[in-house]
């Protein structure tokens, strides 16, 4: 009887946890291309073509985080003040690191239509 209600607890566990990280992929692909953006803006390498890109790639994660204005506005509010803080200079380095890489996701991915 133990065993059976351990495995019932931890199956609920593994249900809630795995619903919880559903919330949290979207989050960060969100977070980590906001900052993409942000640093080849810094850096004046955030071509049309490059922006047009990282917005759509933006937007993708954004339908999965099913979120309202309010709270887009106010956690790119954030997040701006955080790469504000955090990126007051750019290495040319990692200017190129991410253009190269950015030019590389984007040519090589199939966007359906």
């Amino acid at each position: 009887m133990k065993n059976l209600l351990f495995s019932i607890c931890l199956a609920m566990l593994s249900a809630t946890a795995a619903a919880q990280a559903d919330g949290v992929w979207p989050l960060m692909r969100y977070n980590n291309i906001a900052e993409t953006t942000y640093i080849l803006r810094r850096c004046g390498a955030l071509t049309a073509e490059r922006h047009a890109w990282l917005k759509h790639v933006l937007d993708h994660a954004l339908r999965a985080m099913d979120w309202d204005a309010a709270q887009i506005a106010a956690h790119d509010a954030e997040l701006t003040r955080d790469f504000e803080r955090r990126y007051q200079t750019v290495a040319k380095e990692r200017c190129v690191e991410l253009t190269r890489s950015i030019d590389q996701e984007r040519t090589t991915t199939v966007v359906a239509p």
